[in-house]
């Protein structure tokens, strides 16, 4: 018979902004620098000569500032407060939020993380599932939640069962 796991949980804004700035703080800061650079390239080739070089930090500044504002908040933004169900099983994992549902194969997510007791599923289109430690009725359900998705996604990705 095969292994099933079903979780219900409600996300809140505050596990997504941590979310978030874990994310940050361990790679994403990079993604955000480099664009940094990126703008002020295109500030010089575009407008260097015209602006003068205060007004073009000042532009590149503003720009960035802005760009990374978005991408802060579109998490936010995106926000789903609704129950989710969550079930995973060898095929890979399926949601349901209200009326929404979603299926995802292990080929699609990129990483299985345990973060601070919150289980981390992220996809390889950058979203992730936050689900939460209060998601499972012990510790030992946990653990074997999260030790089954992350032998199913290392399988899809390394071929190793």
């Amino acid at each position: 018979m095969p292994i099933t796991f079903r979780v219900e949980y409600e996300s809140r804004r505050t596990e997504i902004w941590r979310s978030y700035w874990q994310l940050w703080r361990r790679s994403l800061w990079k993604r955000h620098f480099g664009l940094l650079v990126f703008i002020a390239i295109l500030v010089y080739i575009f407008g260097w000569y015209q602006l003068g070089a205060a007004s073009s930090i000042r532009t590149t500044i503003i720009c960035w500032l802005f760009v990374v504002t978005l991408m802060v908040l579109y998490p936010q933004m995106m926000f789903k407060p609704q129950s989710r169900l969550l079930i995973i099983d060898s095929d890979g994992l399926d949601t349901v939020i209200g009326t929404r549902r979603a299926k995802r194969t292990w080929g699609d997510i990129r990483s299985v993380a345990d973060d601070g007791g919150y289980i981390i599923i992220t996809g390889t289109n950058g979203n992730a599932f936050v689900v939460p430690p209060r998601a499972f009725p012990s510790p030992t359900a946990r653990a074997s939640f999260l030790s089954f998705a992350q032998r199913s996604v290392a399988a899809r990705q390394g071929g190793v069962d």
